[in-house]
């Protein structure tokens, strides 16, 4: 019964003694001669805290453009129909080898343009 009771408190003081040793979050480790060299800040090591307390956000990564395989974007589409005179852009879809803008102009009439992939206007229709 008492090594019953010992084996347990030995269990029981195993559990516990791994916490009292673990070290806070964010705290440097220790350095030991003859030990691993402390990490260095960047990618690979933590980086020092800023006097404010909140780290900087790392840089975003360049944001990377999808590129048409020919002929003008949907953004220069709608660009070239606003020079012809559209004011509110309601859809543009995609043809064959087209540009379907379709809106309205300063008047309040429907507008329906077609635009070429090389940035022609092939027809202007107004309802």
């Amino acid at each position: 019964m008492l090594t019953r009771r010992l084996a347990l408190a030995a269990c029981f003081g195993l559990a516990v003694v791994p916490g009292a040793f673990a070290q806070p979050l964010g705290a440097p480790a220790p350095i030991v001669p003859g030990g691993p060299p402390p990490p260095l800040p960047g990618p690979g090591g933590a980086a020092p805290m800023p006097p404010g307390g909140i780290a900087p956000r790392p840089p975003r990564p360049p944001r990377l453009e999808i590129e048409e395989e020919e002929g003008i974007s949907e953004r220069q589409a709608v660009r070239i129909a606003r020079r012809r005179g559209m004011v509110e852009v309601e859809r543009v879809r995609r043809g064959r080898d087209v540009w379907i803008v379709t809106g309205t102009d300063g008047y309040g009439d429907d507008m329906r343009i077609v635009i070429g992939d090389d940035g022609e206007v092939l027809d202007i229709r107004r309802d």
